[in-house]
């Protein structure tokens, strides 16, 4: 480009961009009505030379600008007027004059509206599994909602706030521990950055310990250790609204200590020792005292009335929510 007015176009790290290709769509950039018409010039040179044709019918200008104003330039391209509009479509995003982004998530909700009412009408007459509603709901519905949203996509909000490297209003930025290596989403597993917790949250069965610590095990995991206040908290949160009171977590009192004996010897007493599964000394405890817990060596343990903890045998006619977690 042959201008030497580089303040007239817009400038990133450096560089000049006044140009964008994809396929056959084309797009000049401009900071003035002198640089934009100085682009369509050079364009026209550079299409006269290797005999491409350019639709003048859909060569449009938008001017972008605070606020509504008349827009008192011309733009021409081979001699022929082109059309200013107040928004151009490009590669799917709609951009408007006012450079805001209202009109363009307006016209992605009523395209995901149409493909919501396109599948639900589908289904009507067709019997899939829930799980394959889902699956395509992500990829008719969601892939619209989310379609040129890659730096802002629907997610838990469960991530570590970090002090970000811009400003902007409307913004929040997360540091993410990678976790994924061992959190894949089979079977329900979700990673919860902030605990580096990788879960999954399971319908209620009866309660059978050694069947618990096989379902989890099939799954590489093992039942849920609460070990901190958080993590105690935070399960509170993703089951306050099961209608199952119980959730069955890891510990077992297996090991004893003594508390005293005669000086013989004799009458030796002696209180659990509660440990998981592999053999770690628990520290962090949430019993219900006010009902004398935990009551005496049954070897599980399981949240209960206002999830205070109890300890339980390992098989009980009631139901409870198992949670697995991978390590």
């Amino acid at each position: 480009m042959n201008d030497n007015r580089t303040s007239d176009y817009i400038s990133l790290n450096g560089y000049l961009i006044y140009l964008l290709l994809f396929a056959d769509d084309t797009v000049l950039f401009g900071k003035t009505p002198e640089a934009l018409q100085f682009l369509l010039d050079k364009l026209f040179v550079y299409c006269t030379k290797w005999k491409i044709g350019v639709n003048k019918d859909k060569t449009e200008v938008v001017v972008f600008r605070k606020g509504w104003q008349r827009v008192n330039h011309s733009w021409h391209y081979d001699n022929t007027e082109l059309k200013v509009v107040d928004h151009y479509v490009y590669l799917g995003v709609l951009l408007h004059y006012n450079g805001k982004f209202q009109q363009t998530q307006k016209r992605l909700a009523g395209q995901g509206s149409r493909a919501l009412a396109a599948l639900l009408n589908s289904l009507r007459s067709t019997y899939i599994s829930p799980e394959q509603q889902c699956a395509m709901f992500d990829s008719l519905v969601m892939s619209i909602l989310n379609y040129a949203s890659e730096q802002c996509i629907l997610h838990r909000d469960s991530f570590i706030y970090s002090t970000p490297s811009e400003q902007g209003g409307g913004w929040k930025f997360y540091s993410i521990k990678e976790g994924s290596s061992r959190c894949p989403s089979s079977n329900g597993f979700i990673y919860n950055g902030i605990l580096d917790l990788c879960f999954n949250l399971n319908t209620p069965m009866t309660i059978n310990y050694p069947f618990f610590k096989q379902f989890c095990g099939n799954m590489n995991a093992e039942l849920v250790r609460i070990d901190t206040t958080d993590k105690q908290q935070f399960i509170e949160l993703i089951t306050e609204n099961r209608t199952t009171e119980r959730i069955c977590i890891q510990g077992t009192d297996n090991l004893t200590a003594p508390i005293w004996t005669f000086d013989d010897g004799t009458d030796n007493l002696t209180e659990p020792i509660w440990t998981f599964d592999d053999g770690t000394l628990m520290t962090f405890f949430n019993w219900d005292l006010a009902r004398l817990q935990p009551d005496g060596r049954q070897g599980n343990i399981e949240m209960y009335t206002g999830y205070k903890w109890h300890d339980l045998e390992d098989v009980s006619s009631s139901p409870c929510i198992p949670i697995c977690e991978r390590r």
